[in-house]
């Protein structure tokens, strides 16, 4: 494993000590650096080289996006974590610092057990140095992994060369984490009015941030999207963001169920939660599942799940159309990707449900 160097600007002893615990049981030998100020930040980033700096959104200082930009000036490969307390209302802050140059923004665990929120920042980190390629991560298993039920995963569908589906699915279930809101603005603002089907969305981002991300999308699509919410039937034609913070699960017809049950591999919305309940419900019939950049392996679980017990037909985004080609690499590797697309021709590919044509726009 090679060395690397965190900085964290955060005042809470209590954060602190977690980001140590979790640099050091990743690697002992990693500098690590603490700082309680943007003004702090910015002086040590002028002398010294980081490969990972964690910002507290409420530091003191000189303005967040303003430490954003400085930073990627001086140090433009550094990547950028932003941490926020999860009654922030910042999500307008956010969009800003991710413009600037920040890489992630993710909410601080807050749960009762201490060492449940030490597991969310420990797997963020780890999450982040594979990013980073500053650690070589154990062969990766999905089906048959130890401690987990054995499944039979249907062989792998031909390759279509003219970009279309073996079926017509009856939902679309996208995964995405870092760099994510781009490239789903990207697929979605490209879909016309008519499609004929509902998509469903986990994207790991602070609960306020979905909001946002969500009224944008929504105003420049042609279809509506929103995010999700407890109770309602997701209909053809319409984009649904799981909210941030809770899970959301798909049951009897097509009905969304949002709980706060514990995170899954630290990640509370997790993609693996919602393909899972697809799996097992019985509304659905053929899925058309889609991985897209992202860190750590959110969704494999789901898929290879799905294809034991649904039609599923997985698209993996490409790694150079990527920000971070993560969680695609685990789900590819584990032999579930049905199509490696670049983003473009995954919502070309989209648009071939049902006989739709970009002229329905």
């Amino acid at each position: 494993m090679e060395i690397f160097s965190v900085l964290v600007a955060d005042e809470s002893p209590v954060y602190r000590k977690m980001f140590a615990r979790s640099v050091t049981g990743i690697n002992k030998n990693a500098p690590l650096t603490f700082v309680g100020s943007s003004d702090e930040t910015i002086a040590l980033v002028c002398r010294c080289s980081y490969d990972i700096i964690v910002i507290d959104a409420e530091i003191s200082g000189s303005g967040l996006v303003s430490l954003v930009r400085e930073i990627k000036r001086v140090q433009p490969d550094t990547y950028i974590l932003i941490t926020e307390r999860p009654s922030s209302t910042n999500s307008g802050l956010f969009n800003k610092v991710l413009a600037a140059g920040a890489d992630e923004c993710m909410t601080k665990p807050l749960y009762d057990n201490y060492n449940d929120n030490l597991i969310i920042i420990r797997q963020k980190i780890r999450d982040i140095v594979k990013a980073i390629g500053k650690y070589s991560p154990k062969a990766i298993t999905t089906a048959g992994s130890k401690g987990k039920e054995t499944l039979s995963v249907p062989e792998k569908m031909s390759d279509n060369s003219d970009n279309k589906l073996p079926f017509a699915p009856d939902i679309i279930l996208i995964a995405a984490s870092t760099g994510g809101p781009s490239a789903l603005e990207f697929i979605i603002t490209d879909l016309p009015s008519t499609l004929p089907v509902p998509i469903l969305i986990i994207q790991h981002m602070p609960e306020h941030f979905i909001d946002t991300m969500a009224k944008n999308m929504d105003r420049k699509s042609k279809l509506k999207v929103k995010v999700a919410v407890d109770g309602e039937i997701v209909a053809p034609g319409t984009v649904y963001i799981a909210p941030g913070g809770v899970h959301t699960r798909l049951g009897i017809r097509k009905k969304i169920t949002i709980d706060d049950s514990p995170p899954i591999g630290g990640l509370r919305p997790a993609a693996d939660m919602l393909f899972e309940s697809a799996a097992e419900a019985m509304s659905v019939k053929n899925a058309l599942v889609i991985i897209l950049t992202g860190m750590g392996s959110d969704g494999c679980e789901g898929v290879a799940k799905l294809k034991h017990k649904k039609d599923c037909f997985c698209i993996v985004q490409s790694e150079q159309t990527c920000v971070v080609y993560g969680m695609p690499r685990v789900v590819e590797e584990a032999g579930l990707a049905d199509k490696v697309l670049d983003l473009d021709q995954i919502s070309s590919l989209i648009e071939s449900i049902g006989g739709m044509d970009k002229r329905a726009k």
